[in-house]
């Protein structure tokens, strides 16, 4: 059962990474990246310092569930593969 004490953590969770966002710079990086986009992504400052970007099916929240995992699993596989590596 969901209570207060669990309301209470899901909030302090949930400020946490307000936070955090709220303070994140995004910086270049010299590292390959590969930024996998939903639909419903949005760049968010990301876009300028990726490297790939790979569309994927699903949400922020659905993405890596079955069935859309398996798309992601197939793109970061070809990305790596693509890398030498």
């Amino acid at each position: 059962d969901f209570d207060r004490a669990d309301a209470r953590r899901l909030v302090s969770v949930y400020d946490a990474i307000m936070r955090a966002l709220a303070h994140h710079e995004v910086r270049p990086t010299a590292a390959p990246v590969l930024w996998l986009r939903t639909a419903s992504g949005a760049a968010r400052g990301w876009l300028p310092a990726t490297a790939a970007c790979q569309p994927v099916p699903g949400t922020h929240q659905s993405v890596l569930s079955v069935p859309h995992v398996r798309v992601v699993a197939d793109a970061c596989e070809a990305w790596v593969r693509a890398q030498g590596r």
